[in-house]
């Protein structure tokens, strides 16, 4: 399992979490499993092609799922601000490649303080992290924010997927891309709630509501594009949990209920693939 935080959920247990539930699902469907599970807060899909070409062939995977969207949209919206924002995607991609070749840790720009764990925890838990992260997230919503995703992010985003299918491949294992569910999609009835509003804008200063929500609704489409272009192995998971404000803590992690919601669901899809796989 390749995501982020929201196959992480360090505030609940693990036998809370989707990745070790959806192990549970499949064995009680009868199949012999185990689901190894290296999601991490912070990563972006270009996390899981480093994992899949570094550490993956020690695990020898059958089934690779990925699961990542929101903070490669983070990341790459807010390099809007640098002086690099120009770039074309290609030249990105190409640049993202080299430094995977190099054994760059493909972690989030938005995540401070790298792998040294006390650096991260004191910048999670001092009092002026947290008030400047209050004051920034109230100022950035007085800014002029965009309500659009440019299309070059998104293309670069998908050359990412395209580069976790291939890692995948290589390793002999079967690629499964999952669409990214939240709590508001861009037809739901509700105004975001104030709290996950400024819980987003802590990290993103640039796009407003409206742009997240357009942009996952269109990089989801481009993900189930994508997927078939590349003859990959689809999960369409938003429709089945997006909108329900019961299974999420905010615009993209889950409650238990949650979790257990997106476990049911990927079992149920990944199921006849395994079964398929076992037969070979």
């Amino acid at each position: 399992m390749a995501s982020a935080s929201y196959g992480e959920h360090i505030f609940l247990p693990p036998e809370q979490i989707f990745p070790v539930l959806l192990e549970d699902e499949l064995r009680e469907r009868g199949l012999d499993v185990q689901v190894l599970n290296a999601s991490r807060g912070g990563l972006t899909a270009r996390s899981a092609v480093r994992d899949l070409e570094e550490v993956a062939p020690d695990w020898k995977p059958d089934v690779v799922l990925v699961y990542h969207l929101s903070n490669d949209m983070d990341g790459l919206t807010t390099g809007l601000r640098d002086a690099s924002a120009g770039n074309d995607p290609a030249a990105v991609i190409a640049a993202e490649r080299a430094g995977a070749q190099l054994g760059a840790s493909g972690r989030s720009q938005s995540t401070p303080g790298g792998d040294h764990w006390p650096t991260r925890k004191a910048l999670a838990t001092n009092l002026y992290s947290q008030a400047k992260n209050l004051v920034g997230a109230r100022l950035a919503a007085a800014r002029m924010l965009r309500n659009e995703v440019p299309i070059g992010l998104a293309e670069v985003f998908e050359a990412r997927l395209e580069d976790a299918i291939h890692a995948a491949r290589n390793l002999g294992a079967e690629p499964v891309i999952v669409t990214f569910a939240t709590s508001h999609p861009v037809d739901h009835p509700s105004p975001l709630p104030a709290h996950y509003r400024r819980n987003l804008l802590r990290k993103n200063s640039v796009l407003s509501t409206h742009g997240w929500r357009t942009g996952v609704a269109d990089w989801n489409k481009r993900l189930v594009r994508m997927a078939a272009a590349r003859e990959a192995t689809l999960i369409d998971l938003a429709p089945a949990i997006e909108g329900r404000s019961e299974l999420f803590t905010d615009f993209v992690h889950f409650t238990p209920k949650g979790h257990a919601k997106v476990a049911r669901t990927l079992a149920g899809q990944l199921a006849p693939i395994l079964e398929q796989l076992a037969e070979r």
